[in-house]
């Protein structure tokens, strides 16, 4: 192996402030101030090195921050990384059913149908479903 040789590893799938930060965890178990950004690219590296700690940290964050712009983002996330976040963002969406039209607009929500597309599924599902809950409740 050329590590061996070398005595480097070298790390191509996270930026040099995402290592820093991963590392500053691990040493102190604190990130530094994360914006929701940050707490994504994070969130990816938590996973990788099975850093449940810090998947928590990130994903904290990412629920405290959600809102209608950054929702999509969030879902992927969830969906790559971890479940509870995941359905949390289903819940954020199905829950705000009249912001989806916004949402169908946007770049995420194509780019979701085309990469993702059971993951859209599931969010058009959800929103039958809460729907479906809404209108019984009204009967």
């Amino acid at each position: 192996m050329k590590e061996n040789r070398d005595n480097k590893v070298n790390i191509t799938d996270l930026t040099p402030q995402v290592f820093k930060t991963m590392l500053t965890y691990i040493y102190s178990g604190k990130t530094g101030e994360l914006t929701v950004q940050s707490a994504g690219e994070l969130l990816f590296a938590a996973d990788k090195y099975e850093l449940l700690d810090l998947k928590r940290v990130c994903c904290d964050k990412l629920k405290s921050c959600i809102s209608v712009e950054n929702v999509l983002k969030t879902l992927v996330l969830g969906y790559l990384h971890d479940k509870d976040l995941k359905m949390f963002a289903m819940d954020f969406i199905c829950n705000s059913c009249e912001e989806f039209e916004a949402l169908e607009k946007t770049t995420e929500w194509k780019n979701l149908r085309e990469k993702i597309p059971s993951l859209a599924m599931d969010v058009l599902t959800g929103l039958v479903k809460s729907k479906d809950k809404k209108l019984k409740r009204y009967k």
